[in-house]
């Protein structure tokens, strides 16, 4: 079973590869500048790969990736496409080093993941100067782009706004009062803003996210052994996830909060310019 998970997640990471390079395609076709989105980096045909990718190394033959599966059941979304040697490369690295027996045992979990994970996240997420920080700096950002310099009213509306779109609900928590969960209106917002990759960028947060999700999802050959690890392991760690849990939230929120703030007053003062150009008459 856990074969078939790491390959379904394989075949989601290739394929949005994939999807992406197939996007940047029809986008470059469509008009739009290369110097601004990049290029497609999967082609089916050779010469394609060498026109459209000028003076880089081009991999001979197509990727055939291996997975768990046999190949009469399962083939990688890439098998078949031409691409950089050196992206070919790093596909073949990552693949190397998810199916390692050596990454998948039970003692590189325990003497490498565990402490790894445990000392990046004393020292980001569960740091309170870290925590200052993250603050300190998402909050200068925001006066070094002049957002404070837009009405008074507007900028309580637009903090209140955004306090409410990304606050993690520790109040709920708490309290169990229905009152402080986020209303559906603030949550459609948070999404938008997702998709559009405004919030939820905290790269460290993520980064530790990931390494405890493997840590987590690392299967041996041994089931057994497994399941005694992970009743250990969630036993001891109880108190500490829910912890972690909050130092997160309030991680991603310290960041977050100025991320929707600024892009509700730049588009505040987008809005501005544009009138006050249409009452003065002015023409593009």
């Amino acid at each position: 079973m856990s074969d078939l998970a790491e390959t379904v997640a394989r075949d989601e990471f290739y394929t949005g590869l994939k999807k992406s390079s197939e996007n940047i395609a029809k986008q470059l076709k469509a008009g739009a500048d290369a110097g601004q989105i990049g290029r497609p980096i999967f082609f089916r045909n050779y010469n394609d790969a060498v026109t459209r990718l000028p003076n880089q190394e081009i991999i001979k033959q197509p990727l055939k990736l291996k997975t768990a599966l046999p190949e009469t059941i399962y083939s990688s979304p890439l098998d078949g496409y031409f691409t950089t040697a050196p992206f070919a490369e790093a596909i073949r690295v990552g693949d190397a080093v998810v199916g390692s027996s050596i990454t998948r045992s039970l003692p590189y979990r325990m003497l490498m993941l565990i402490p790894k994970g445990a000392a990046q996240a004393a020292k980001t997420v569960l740091g309170f100067f870290t925590h200052a920080r993250n603050f300190f700096s998402s909050m200068f950002t925001t006066v070094h782009s002049g957002n404070i310099l837009i009405p008074p009213a507007k900028i309580v509306e637009f903090a209140n706004r955004a306090r409410k779109a990304v606050q993690p609900q520790l109040l709920y928590r708490l309290t169990g009062n229905p009152k402080y969960r986020n209303q559906p209106q603030d949550q459609a917002m948070y999404r938008f803003l997702l998709e559009e990759g405004v919030v939820n960028q905290n790269i460290t947060a993520r980064e530790i996210e990931g390494m405890f999700g493997d840590i987590a999802q690392i299967r041996t050959s041994d089931a057994n052994l497994d399941k005694y690890f992970n009743k250990i392991l969630n036993t001891a760690t109880s108190k500490f996830k829910k912890a972690y849990g909050v130092a997160q939230d309030l991680y991603t929120a310290e960041d977050d909060v100025f991320r929707v703030y600024n892009f509700l007053a730049e588009n505040y003062k987008l809005s501005d310019a544009f009138e006050t150009a249409i009452k003065k008459g002015l023409k593009i």
